[in-house]
């Protein structure tokens, strides 16, 4: 037997596509929902429901929450983040659900806490021997987007984003790259990898003007150490050009598109 979610506080870590869901259908539960991400993308940002409240920092999900879910992936940052610190700033009897990576919880802090009563429930489709033997554990199998219907959309999603980078350029749902969508706005276009360094866009634009190429549109993107420049020029241009920029030490990488 356990409580009724209507009336509840619900705190969703990581608002990505799934995030996003939940914390919606949660609204619809009569529960109150709150919501964290640093990194929350415009498109999150517009699929989140008016009603669901945005957290500034973790701590304000720790000590409101009756439940808390996870939707992040595993980083330096992230692995272990639910932890004995953690555990200590959430409210008594906290449900945890954790359906993103068994390892951005420490086993051995969770086990504890559920032996403490302060937490009072753990979800997960992580399981090992170890949170096995928990009281209050609930242990399903690691599915994922184990339907018919998610594996085809799955193969379709890639198929579509594989060929949208290589017509265009353009880069979504990388773990390596970040996601840069440009609309096609010149006659050729530059698709750059380079390192995330200061002056790298200067050296590429440099390269250009010295070449008398007008630049039409150019984003730039980050992650981490790499970054991913798209330049669209009005002329043009060939593989000489091209081949400038890829001997500047701080480029990885130059596709030449031409419309």
């Amino acid at each position: 037997m356990g409580p009724e979610l209507s009336g509840k506080m619900l705190g969703v870590i990581g608002l990505g596509a799934i995030g996003v869901q939940v914390a919606n259908i949660a609204t619809k539960l009569g529960m109150t929902v709150f919501g964290y991400d640093p990194f929350l993308s415009v498109d999150g940002a517009l699929s989140l429901s008016r009603l669901v409240h945005r957290a500034m920092d973790l701590e304000t999900i720790y000590k409101n929450c009756d439940y808390i879910t996870l939707h992040v992936p595993q980083t330096p940052e992230t692995k272990g983040m639910f932890n004995e610190d953690a555990f200590h700033m959430m409210k008594g009897g906290v449900r945890i659900l954790n359906l993103a990576r068994g390892t951005l919880v420490n086993d051995d802090d969770m086990l504890a806490a559920l032996d403490s009563g302060k937490v009072a429930c753990y979800v997960t489709d992580f399981p090992n021997g170890k949170i096995l033997r928990g009281k209050n554990v609930v242990a399903i199998p690691h599915l994922g987007a184990s339907t018919p219907e998610s594996e085809e959309n799955c193969a379709v999603m890639a198929a579509q984003e594989l060929k949208d980078y290589l017509e265009n350029g353009n880069i979504q749902n990388s773990v390596n790259l970040p996601t840069l969508v440009q609309p096609w706005s010149g006659v050729s276009r530059l698709c750059i990898i380079h390192r995330n360094a200061p002056g790298a866009i200067a050296s590429i634009t440099g390269v250009l003007s010295k070449d008398g190429v007008n630049v039409a549109n150019m984003t730039n993107k980050s992650k981490k150490d790499y970054a991913y420049t798209v330049v669209d020029v009005d002329s043009r241009i060939g593989e000489s050009v091209a081949d400038t920029i890829r001997a500047l030490d701080v480029v990885l990488r130059v596709r030449l598109l031409n419309h």
